[in-house]
């Protein structure tokens, strides 16, 4: 129709790409030592060529697919068992983003080219925008679980998964949206224990740096993640402030309680005097007696919850005075003042305990 697509229309069903497999290996140019990258350059780019459309929205050209899926995975893996591996963890009614299937990667011209599909801002980019989709609507959605779709991370046997920046990178978004995310069981995430995000590459790691993996590390090195350590500043920050308004406010509680109680059981005891002085109408000293004291009585009672009920309005407005003049900027600014007494971290080792 000449319309448009975004990234979370650039889908594929499984149905789709179960027949793109099988008819992949059906002819003489299939290997099944082939990588990913043969498969593109063997299989996607001639399907694809001069059409200035990924292989995924040219199936879907009058009805694109909206993702439900996002698929995190490297291009250096074998493609037989990527494949293979979809079959088995992709749900029938799921609707896949594959990098390699959503993106055009002719590069002739006909379309636009990788970099200008990923945009100069990385976090307003066609995996951005799909796994933005995939995030639960609101705080109970992601309570109960309930999301419009999530990720599914794919390890493979021949390299360490997050040896690869993209994929570092989509696991940091979609863990910080709240994104479900689902991982396979062949190979492993890191490449040891002491792997770092800082040292992950994109594209070719024998070849210098590429436009992908620069936007990425500046967007990495000024990471605002919170973190163990922040949040443990954040949270002192929140302590100190809420004490210097609790330790007042637990002190006018105390008396509120305090003087209602004595109150109620002043009036108590005038009202068991009352009952008293009138079985006490043939002795007038004694009668005369009971009716002064729980005269006072009373008068000190209903003293003492007037004062409560003062106390109590007082605390209410000690409270809100607290909340409009203690604001949430004010604990924040502590809470981060806090957090640089104990970390001093890179956006590197900040990515990594995230992910």
């Amino acid at each position: 129709s000449g319309q448009a697509v975004s990234g979370k229309g650039w889908g594929i069903t499984k149905n789709q790409l179960r027949a793109l497999v099988n008819e992949c290996r059906s002819q003489s140019a299939w290997r099944d030592d082939d990588t990913i990258r043969d498969f593109v350059e063997k299989f996607v780019i001639p399907r694809t060529r001069g059409l200035g459309m990924g292989l995924s929205l040219s199936l879907n050209q009058n009805c694109p697919k909206s993702v439900n899926l996002m698929i995190s995975h490297a291009w250096d893996e074998n493609a037989s068992r990527f494949f293979d591996d979809l079959e088995t963890h992709v749900r029938e009614d799921e609707v896949a983003f594959l990098c390699f299937l959503a993106l055009y990667q002719c590069g002739d011209g006909a379309g636009p080219s990788i970099g200008e599909q990923l945009g100069p801002d990385i976090y307003a980019g066609p995996f951005c925008e799909v796994i933005d989709s995939l995030r639960p609507a609101s705080m109970l959605s992601r309570w109960l679980g309930r999301a419009p779709g999530r990720m599914l991370v794919m390890t493979n046997e021949e390299c360490a998964l997050y040896t690869r920046l993209w994929c570092v990178w989509e696991a940091y978004i979609a863990i910080t949206r709240g994104v479900p995310t689902s991982f396979t069981s062949r190979g492993r995430l890191f490449a040891d224990a002491s792997a770092s995000s800082a040292s992950a590459r994109c594209g070719n790691p024998r070849l210098p740096m590429n436009e992908d993996e620069r936007k990425i590390r500046e967007a990495v090195e000024k990471l605002p993640v919170d973190t163990w350590q922040s949040l443990t500043g954040y949270g002192m920050g929140v302590v100190v402030v809420l004490a210097a308004a609790i330790v007042p406010m637990g002190f006018f509680a105390t008396w509120t309680i305090g003087l209602s109680i004595g109150g109620l059981v002043v009036k108590l005891v005038s009202a068991v005097l009352d009952s008293i002085a009138k079985f006490m109408v043939p002795l007038p000293v004694a009668n005369l007696i009971s009716l002064f004291s729980a005269w006072i009585l009373k008068i000190v009672g209903s003293g003492l919850l007037i004062a409560g009920r003062f106390w109590g309005l007082f605390s209410i407005v000690f409270i809100c005075l607290c909340w409009v003049f203690v604001s949430r900027r004010n604990i924040r600014f502590t809470g981060e003042w806090s957090s640089k007494l104990t970390e001093q971290r890179s956006g590197y080792a900040r990515l990594d305990s995230v992910v």
